[in-house]
């Protein structure tokens, strides 16, 4: 007898055998969580060293220390004084609780150095000024309108710098005899002094002087030049 064996296979359908997107899903919120709770560390940590060395700056009673914090690395900028001493600042700040590193970036006030600087920027900022407008009427110590808009501008250059000092000088042709010419350059560079003055620059600030013909800077053989003579001048005496 002869016996025939079923070799036929059944298959299973592969839709039963999908894989579920449920683990994935829920692995990234898992990673989401891990990254909020990790800024938020991230953040309460910083606010903690920012609290921490901001007390130990008040309690050295030091003024000018500027700081940034990056973590737990807390740089300082700013200016102090020369007499402070900066190493003990740092060694404090270091001991705070939560700082890791401390970045001194402090600049030391030097008071003569700052002087420089400040009456470079005032002969810088004087030298910028134009007085070509500066006039008066003829034969006058009337200043014009148009005197206005450089007087001005030299007021507000005066106040904000008022330990800066200026010569105001009064200058002539020679046409006319040499004493009425000194007396009319001394009454036009009173004048421009009074309006300074007039408008809060104080007294100490402005040195008045007149010439007369005495320092030509042009020709006094023709007109042009001798309009070139009939000047205020107006320079820095610090």
């Amino acid at each position: 007898m002869i016996c025939v064996m079923d070799h036929s296979v059944t298959y299973l359908d592969s839709d039963d055998d999908e894989v579920s997107i449920w683990p994935w899903i829920i692995a990234l919120f898992a990673i989401i969580g891990v990254l909020i709770t990790t800024v938020q560390t991230s953040k309460a940590i910083t606010a903690d060293v920012a609290i921490n060395a901001r007390d130990a700056i008040v309690a050295t009673k030091i003024s000018g220390v500027l700081m940034d914090i990056d973590g737990r690395d807390v740089t300082l900028s700013g200016t102090i004084d020369p007499d402070v001493d900066k190493r003990a600042l740092i060694e404090r700040i270091s001991d705070a609780t939560g700082v890791r590193r401390v970045v001194d970036q402090l600049t030391i006030f030097d008071p003569e150095v700052a002087a420089k600087q400040r009456s470079e920027l005032f002969q810088q900022q004087l030298a910028s000024l134009d007085f070509g407008a500066l006039a008066f009427t003829q034969g006058s110590a009337v200043l014009t309108n148009e005197s206005g808009p450089a007087l001005d501008a030299l007021t507000q250059l005066l106040l904000q710098f008022p330990e800066q000092r200026i010569r105001v000088a009064g200058h002539t042709d020679n046409t006319g005899r040499p004493a009425v010419n000194l007396r009319i350059s001394q009454e036009r560079a009173d004048t421009v002094g009074s309006y300074l003055i007039s408008r809060g620059v104080a007294t100490s600030q402005v040195v008045i002087r007149g010439f007369g013909a005495s320092r030509p800077i042009a020709d006094n053989s023709t007109e042009a030049g001798r309009a070139r003579n009939r000047r205020i001048e107006i320079t820095d005496i610090n």
